[in-house]
């Protein structure tokens, strides 16, 4: 079966309440912070002094095993950071072509006050 997306396509996002026990608010909170790591991890590798890698499938043969040795964080995890490091440095470039100011692309820490 195929699907065809309109590009007029509406998005909608909401907001969920997560109900987390207290003794599984730790690995929540590990969770956000490695997945943190693994998204700035992928913006260091694409951001070179040359060249910025814009392109996922290229970002992700370049730290994908390695990322996933190192955080621990599930496959979707892994290329979900590859894909928000890639727009991220993606908007970069695209700023510089229109002659606006961009800097290097950081996801800040996760802080622990918003599990409750």
């Amino acid at each position: 079966m195929v699907y065809f997306l309109s590009v007029n396509q509406a998005v909608r996002t909401c907001k969920v309440k997560l109900s987390i026990s207290e003794e599984r608010k730790q690995d929540v909170l590990e969770t956000f912070k490695q997945y943190n790591f693994a998204v700035n991890f992928y913006v260091d590798k694409a951001w070179g002094p040359r060249k910025k890698i814009v392109n996922k499938f290229k970002l992700q043969k370049l730290a994908y095993y390695p990322l996933r040795e190192r955080t621990g964080l599930q496959a979707d995890l892994v290329c979900s950071a590859c894909r928000k490091a890639c727009n991220a440095v993606r908007l970069c470039v695209v700023n510089w072509s229109k002659k606006r100011k961009a800097s290097k692309p950081k996801l800040w820490t996760f802080f622990c006050d918003s599990v409750h």
